[in-house]
């Protein structure tokens, strides 16, 4: 790229490579389980420096594994989850725009393969929980018809945590409501009234204990929580296991964070006990940024991140990541390089065996030579092969940015700007090293060391790790979401920022950088070129629950 300078790739790699074990010269598969959070806030796990919510079954996996301080995805539900399956950007299947509302017709292509449907291809045992939201208003939309042997969970965008249903606003109509918990293409009335993390969490755990381990096993868990709507399964244990937040909304993010937390815990136990831990590759993203207001708030924190999910400001696009393999060279590392939720797909395809060739065109780069390397002979010295990355290009709201290297160029504000400002900073606990200690001590962190190199084993060790994986801004952070004029800050005319020196968003330096703007301006033009029109429509009001025994249903089949 013209007017670019590469050097940004000198003295920033904190990455570690690792290596894949051998069996009798050829690598076996490994298990592959990547579990998806929605809308977790960047502050709001232990690794980035937080100590407000505890998370120790997801610190131990980022402490023994590798933190991605650079993990980049959408800035909302569907295009993350269609960029993650896919591979590719949602620019090029129609894909880009607001997250799939219940009732609208439309989905991604069927000319696409998702992820499911390559892993099938070399052997996998594919299994899907929780959220789909890429498509339901035919039955090969869903995910028992796109790749995965079994799903067990919901369509759309989000469900009450106990009741288990959706209300959908329909313009000059009444709501249209029903039950969105599926088995397959059955509705799982029997399901109602418990809660959805712990159901989803039983559902893993059954997986792995009756997998027949004669295939690898692909198990994608799509969570509800922390998404809005804000329910606990109880209210007391919130309120006095968070009692030092003084939000009350915020204890009850606190309660459905730490359930997930849980949750994690159970999966990686129950890998241990089936012995398949040792030869199994976990992921853990959240989708995209924490929404701590606005629309299905959930009262996350990005901070010190600016903005919030829906926006392409860090805040809303990069995200909580960590990577663990008992096969690391060595756990406990921090990787500085770019990751883009695209990268998944031929990332871990590669960990698998698969030949990259059968994924056709795709987006994303396999980083597994920098993330997991399957050949002892082949470990990289060069530069990583992602340099930058299309944040996305949104034709109708007028959102768009790209990052090239500590360069990051930006337009557009949603909603006038109004989710555009940081989210405020968290309170502390009395003691800033508690997490680490538990996360050295619980369980998930005693089963993970125990299937592989373990990670740091001190107080001083671990806070080392969270102390490269804290963000610190090197700006003052005083900036406010509009110019002096009003007018909401990159509305109409480009940012540039300085993601390295400035990774807060605070200074725009468009102005004292032409060249740059320019040479961003022309990438994203190669970009548009290949941008295929958002397929949002309205929501069609024959999908109406009432119709199919008040549940949501492939109305079109």
């Amino acid at each position: 790229m013209c007017g670019i300078n590469n050097k940004w790739v000198s003295g920033r790699l904190l990455c570690f490579t690792v290596l894949w074990n051998f069996i009798s010269g050829t690598p076996e598969q490994p298990n592959i389980v990547i579990i998806v959070a929605d809308d977790v806030g960047w502050n709001d796990v232990g690794f980035h420096g937080s100590d407000e919510i505890q998370t120790p079954n997801i610190d131990a996996l980022a402490y023994q594994g590798v933190v991605l301080t650079r993990h980049y995805t959408l800035p909302s539900c569907t295009p993350s989850r269609s960029a993650l399956l896919t591979g590719r950007y949602p620019i090029t299947t129609g894909m880009q725009g607001y997250p799939l509302r219940a009732g609208e017709p439309r989905g991604v292509p069927l000319s696409v393969q998702l992820l499911p449907e390559h892993f099938k291809r070399i052997g996998y045992a594919t299994h899907a929980i929780g959220k789909w939201h890429i498509g339901s208003h035919k039955s090969n939309f869903t995910p028992t018809y796109r790749g995965f042997d079994s799903h067990f969970g919901y369509w759309y965008g989000y469900v009450g945590y106990h009741n288990h249903s959706i209300e959908q606003e329909v313009p000059n109509h009444q709501p249209i409501q029903g039950l969105d918990m599926h088995r397959g293409l059955s509705a799982a009335w029997d399901t109602k009234g418990t809660y959805a993390t712990e159901l989803f969490t039983r559902e893993a755990v059954s997986i792995i204990q009756h997998h027949n381990v004669s295939s690898p096993l692909l198990l994608y868990i799509g969570h509800l929580a922390p998404h809005s709507p804000l329910e606990v399964p109880d209210q007391a244990a919130a309120d006095e296991r968070f009692s030092h937040i003084t939000d009350p909304e915020r204890r009850i993010y606190a309660e459905m964070l730490w359930h997930l937390d849980v949750s994690v815990g159970e999966v990686i136990k129950a890998l241990q006990q089936r012995d398949m831990l040792n030869n199994t590759v976990i992921v853990f993203i959240s989708d995209n940024g924490g929404q701590p207001h606005g629309i299905h708030y959930n009262k996350a924190s990005n901070w010190p991140l600016r903005g919030t999910k829906f926006t392409l400001f860090e805040g809303g696009v990069r995200t909580v990541a960590a990577l663990w393999t008992s096969k690391l060279r060595q756990a406990g590392s921090i990787s500085d390089i770019f990751v883009h939720i695209t990268d998944w797909l031929p990332t871990l395809y590669s960990a698998a065996g698969g030949n990259l060739s059968d994924l056709g065109p795709v987006d994303g780069v396999n980083l597994w030579p920098w993330l997991g390397a399957s050949n002892s002979t082949h470990i990289p010295k060069g530069p990583p092969p992602r340099v930058g990355m299309l944040l996305n290009i949104d034709e109708i709201l007028g959102l768009e940015a790209i990052i090239h290297g500590r360069w990051k160029l930006t337009r557009g504000s949603f909603h006038n700007g109004q989710y555009d400002s940081h989210s405020g900073q968290t309170s502390q606990q009395p003691d800033g090293l508690d997490s680490i200690a538990n996360a050295l001590s619980g369980s998930a962190a005693h089963a993970l060391a125990a299937a592989g190199i373990s990670g740091p084993t001190t107080r001083a060790q671990a806070f080392a790790v969270r102390s490269q994986a804290t963000i610190n801004c090197q700006k003052e952070m005083s900036f406010l979401p509009t110019n002096l004029t009003g007018t909401p800050l990159c509305s109409s005319n480009y940012c540039l920022f300085n993601i390295f020196e400035d990774p807060c968003e605070v200074e725009d330096i468009a102005s004292s950088n032409p060249t740059i703007v320019t040479s961003l301006i022309l990438e994203l033009n190669k970009f548009r070129s290949r941008l295929v029109p958002q397929t949002n429509c309205p929501v069609d009001i024959s999908s109406d629950p009432a119709q199919f025994n008040n549940t949501w249903h492939p109305w079109l089949d």
